[in-house]
């Protein structure tokens, strides 16, 4: 994000300048920071259980986006990975927008898979701590 603001102050004095204006550029604060998944925990771990229960039985890597999410606060105090478990099927009512779009609907065909993807997480986790303690 630092590199952004740099980036954007750089365009935007050079635009003033060739236009012999001023310009002051104040950004709010970043309340959020980002979602980043556990390397670690995600490799060890998250990878193995999303594509239990992923469609075709493979992890969709997806590009970053720089959307902002309550769960980064957590994230930064335990180590976490941040599942999308995916909808948009297009059917009637069309479930394609994104969450805070005000035609957001929810495809609950979709929620039997995230419960599974809960329920094996909660398993995976209660095996490894009771090896850990045996």
């Amino acid at each position: 994000l630092l590199s952004l603001q740099k980036r954007v102050q750089h365009v935007v004095d050079s635009t003033a300048a060739v236009h012999g204006a001023n310009v002051t550029i104040t950004y709010s604060p970043d309340y959020y920071p980002p979602t980043v998944n556990d390397p670690e925990l995600f490799e060890n771990f998250s990878k193995d259980v999303a594509s239990l229960v992923a469609e075709d039985g493979k992890l969709t890597d997806i590009e970053p986006t720089m959307g902002a999410e309550d769960f980064s606060f957590v994230a930064e105090s335990i180590p976490s990975t941040f599942f999308l478990l995916g909808q948009g099927s297009g059917t009637s009512p069309p479930t394609s927008y994104g969450l805070h779009h005000p035609h957001f609907a929810l495809d609950e065909s979709v929620m039997p898979r995230g419960v599974e993807l809960h329920v094996n997480v909660a398993l995976r986790a209660l095996h490894k701590l009771a090896n850990e303690e045996a």
